[in-house]
């Protein structure tokens, strides 16, 4: 069982190390996004000289910081008792969803409604069962 934990915490990037929200909302991400055909990159998004950068480890990048936004989107809309109070989860799904088209505009990513929506809910159902993370 260690050995399986333990393999998919050195499967995370090492920006998410110690955060363990991200790493949470990093599986959310990875589960709705795979990269055979779900994603589309474009070829600028792989910075020029970046040495062995693959369409792979850029996605990874991506996702990484698809997940640390993600979170701190959850904890800057986060109130006191928000689980209860569908204003504060409506305000963390907006700025959510502004954040996700904002991302397919500036790095070329193309994500369907329902693939936002799904992550979204995904992401806010992760917040939820974690009350000692938020």
């Amino acid at each position: 069982m260690e050995s399986v934990r333990d393999r998919r915490k050195a499967d995370l990037p090492a920006t998410l190390e110690g955060n363990d929200l991200a790493q949470a909302l990093y599986g959310a991400v990875s589960e709705q996004f795979v990269p055979a055909g779900k994603w589309v990159v474009r070829e600028g998004s792989i910075p020029y000289g970046s040495g062995s950068a693959t369409a792979a480890t850029v996605i990874d990048q991506l996702r990484a910081e698809m997940s640390l936004r993600l979170e701190k989107i959850i904890r800057d809309e986060a109130v006191v008792r928000w689980r209860d109070n569908p204003d504060a989860q409506n305000r963390m799904r907006n700025q959510m969803d502004d954040f996700l088209f904002q991302l397919q505009a500036t790095r070329g990513i193309t994500l369907t409604l329902e693939q936002m929506d799904s992550l979204i809910e995904s992401c806010l159902q992760i917040a939820r069962n974690r009350p000692n993370d938020v």
